[in-house]
Order: C-alpha cells, then structure tokens, then sequence
C-alpha cells in the first residue's frame, strides 16, 4: 500500500510515529489561513465609511446592520479573520501534542482526532469565504484615483526624496536637506492650522458643521509637494526643527535647481503612475492579457 501511494516506510518507529512529521503540514494549513485572513484585513479597511475604495459584494435584499440602514457590514471578511483565530488554536493543538513518550503513548489522540479535522475545516471554510468575496469584489477606482490625489503627492515622497538629491547634491544639498525639504513639504500641505477652539454648545457645534459642508462643495484644487519644492514655497512648520533662515535657503537652492528645464522634466518623472509602477508591468500584463508600454 505504501509503493502504491509513493511513500516510503518509517523505520524505527515503535507503536506511533513521531508527531514531529505532521507538524509542518500543521503549520503550512495555518499560514493558508493566516494569508487569507490578511487578504480579508486590507479589503475590510478598503471598506471603511468616510472612503470606500471596495467592498465585498452585498445581496439585493441583504441588511448590512440590523440598526444602522447605512451600513455595508463586512461580513465574509470578519469571518475569515475568525476562522484564522481558531485555525491558530488548532494548529497550536497539533503542535503541543509533539511530545509523545518515546513514541509509545496516545496523548496526541484525542488532539488529533478533532483538531485536525476542524482544522482542515476551517481552512476550506476560509477558501470558499474568500472565492465569493474576490468574484463578487467591487472596486471604487474614481475613490481610489481621490485617496491618490489627497496624499498632495505624498505618494511619491520616498523616490522624490531620492531624486532631489541626485538634481541638489551639484547645489550644496545634503542627502539629509533633502530628507528635511521633503518632509517639510509633506508637513505643510499635510497638517491644517491648528485651532483650540472647541463647541460650546450643541448649536455651535451645529453651525461648525453646515459651515464645513460649505467648504467641502467648493472645489479646490490640490497642492502637491511636487509643486512646493519645484515652485519655492517651503514655509516654517512649528512642529518641525528648521528654522526661518534655513528654509530660506533652501528656497533659494531650490529656485536655483529648478531654473533648469532639465531639472525640471526629470523632478515631474517621479510622480507619473507610470514611473511608480514601472516595476509592476508584470501584473498589469497578468491581469489583464496584454503587453504593457515601460
């Protein structure tokens, strides 16, 4: 029976086999589950009220919560994060149970007898959770495209900083001015005055709201750190170290730079999606079948 299956006899085992065998196997089935429960982690954040950029798919006549009508409860996601909990405790079952006396006892038994069965269980429980939810996924690319413009360029904050100090080193900057001018850059379109005030009343606090929604309807358009460094408008941030003098002069480096055509196509380069994702042509071209331009 075994040369009929491919498997080679134990030798030197006495009534059981050491429990150390299965072990691996143990371990492969909890990190299936551990992945998936990561897969459903990010779609349940994707999923979140104030930006949704996708979701798992809903029923027509499903309730996403019994008291909020509003609401789009991730329900196959939060699942899976539960199987994979039990889908440790299982494992870690399996995994106590290596001990064996000589190999002569049974106390790996009655483990055994539930734990791995529930934990195969819980594991092609989480598979079949997680096919129907990446079938039925559906994705906001208009939201995604807003949480990009929002980042005002952030998004491309570690390859800038990299690339400004290629363009800046000629001009004096250090690779640490550069960090401080990114980050300054980030800092001041990123963080909004600061203002102590707060609601005495419920009426006041009313107000402050409809006056917010006035705000928001008003179409702005965004600043990007791209522009602050390349256009010489860093400014002092209270809550950073440089000084009035130093950002000056940065400034004045920068307005230096940036008087060079050159300098200037190669600074707006690392922004594009295109030079971002330039390492991920592979996936565009698995996804969707065909060739990519670099």
């Amino acid at each position: 029976m075994l040369k009929l299956l491919g498997f080679q006899p134990y030798h030197g085992a006495t009534q059981i086999l050491p429990r150390i065998l299965f072990k691996p196997l143990a371990s492969a089935i909890k990190g299936i589950s551990e992945v998936l429960s990561k897969i459903a982690t990010d779609i349940r954040l994707g999923a979140r009220s104030a930006s949704v950029l996708y979701q798992e798919p809903f029923a027509p006549r499903q309730m996403g919560s019994s008291a909020g009508p509003q609401k789009r409860n991730t329900i196959n996601t939060e699942q899976e994060v539960g199987m994979e909990a039990l889908a440790s405790g299982f494992e870690l079952a399996i995994s106590q149970v290596v001990k064996t006396w000589e190999e002569r006892d049974i106390s790996q038994s009655c483990v055994e007898r539930i734990a791995w069965r529930d934990l195969f269980h819980a594991s092609i429980r989480q598979i079949t959770v997680m096919t129907k939810v990446i079938d039925g996924l559906v994705v906001y690319p208009d939201n995604m495209m807003a949480e990009i413009v929002k980042t005002n360029g952030c998004y491309a904050a570690s390859v800038a900083k990299e690339r400004l100090r290629k363009l800046a080193v000629p001009f004096g900057l250090t690779a640490e001015d550069c960090y401080r001018i990114v980050q300054l850059a980030a800092f001041d379109l990123g963080y909004p005055e600061l203002d102590s005030r707060v609601s005495q009343s419920l009426d006041e606090a009313q107000k402050s709201l409809e006056a917010q929604w006035i705000v928001s309807s008003i179409p702005v358009a965004p600043d990007s750190i791209r522009d602050v460094i390349e256009q010489a408008r860093l400014e002092v941030c209270e809550i950073l170290a440089p000084t009035t003098d130093e950002v000056e002069g940065w400034n004045k480096t920068l307005r230096d730079i940036f008087l060079d055509p050159d300098n200037r196509n190669t600074w707006h380069e690392v922004f594009s999606l295109a030079y971002l994702l330039r390492h991920e042509y592979v996936i565009f071209e698995q996804l969707f079948g065909k060739e990519q331009k670099a």
